[in-house]
Order: C-alpha cells, then structure tokens, then sequence
C-alpha cells in the first residue's frame, strides 16, 4: 500500500514523498526457486521452449535506472529452460544437485551470471542452475568475477537451441 505525503519541515520541506509497507519475508529461499520447478511437470522441449523466450522477449530501454522500489519481473521460462538444460547437474561444479524436493525434482537455484539490476538479460544465455555452495560463491566467493566470465562461457557453449 502507498501514500504520497507531503514534508511541511526541514530540508526536505515541499517535497513529496512515497510512504510504502514492505512485507517481511519468512525465508531466504520463500519458496521462490520451488516455485520455478512447477512447469517441468509439463514437459516441454528445450527447443520449444528456446523459441517461445525468444518470441516474447522485450527490448530493454536502455535510459531506465532501476532503484531499490522497483522490481524486474523474472521469466519463469527462462528459469524452467536453466533446470531442463541442467537435468539435475549443477553447471559449474558439475556435480549433481544436492536433493531432491517434494515433487521428485532436482534442487538447483537459477543464478543470472549478469545481474538484472546491472541490465543483464533474463534469458537462457545468462542463467546458470547451480548448487546451493555454487551459487553462494557466485555472489560472496572471492573469486566471483573470475567465476561470471567462465560460468558464461561455458553457458553459451550450452545453448544449442537458441
């Protein structure tokens, strides 16, 4: 819920500000990659699915700055096409995933290797499904720069339907 208030006061007098609730989340994780796995039960082709990405991407406008309040909406093809093109391997470490949750599926968390913050695309060529340790070092690990230049390169030599 927003409301506009207007400063009577101080620096800031004149200006109006946008007074937000945020809701606090239970988890870290809320379910959100869980979620993601539902369309496997549909079992779609990698290449049908490649083609229906590409057919309903949107041009990215270059002038938008992006802050804190607003939110990218994430493809939920995109992240169904991640863990299809891993089937159950996690693509850096090439280990398989580390369980598998309730409805029998491998338990992988799609990455983007470039940001969407940063303009990156949400698109198969810059997702990568990894391993809970892999995907902790790809945002935290020392070497996490090293690690996004090789993890794209070995990502588009997967990307055969696109």
């Amino acid at each position: 819920m927003r409301n506009i208030q207007n400063v009577d006061e101080g620096e800031r007098k004149g200006d109006k500000l946008v007074a937000c609730t945020l809701n606090p989340v239970n988890s870290i994780f809320n379910d959100f990659e869980i979620e993601c796995l539902k369309p496997l039960e549909k079992k779609i082709s990698l290449a049908e699915l490649g083609r229906k990405i590409m057919a309903n991407q949107k041009p990215i406008d270059s002038n938008k700055k992006y802050t804190v309040q607003e939110y990218r909406e994430r493809s939920q093809d995109v992240k169904t096409y991640a863990l299809l093109r891993a089937d159950g391997i996690c693509e850096l470490c090439d280990k398989p995933a580390p369980f598998i949750v309730g409805n029998g599926v491998p338990f992988l968390e799609v990455h983007h290797i470039f940001r969407l913050a940063d303009d990156g695309p949400d698109l198969p060529k810059n997702v990568a499904a990894l391993c809970p340790n892999c995907h902790r070092e790809a945002h935290f690990g020392w070497k996490r720069e090293k690690l996004k230049n090789s993890l794209y390169e070995k990502i588009s030599l997967k990307n055969r339907y696109i």
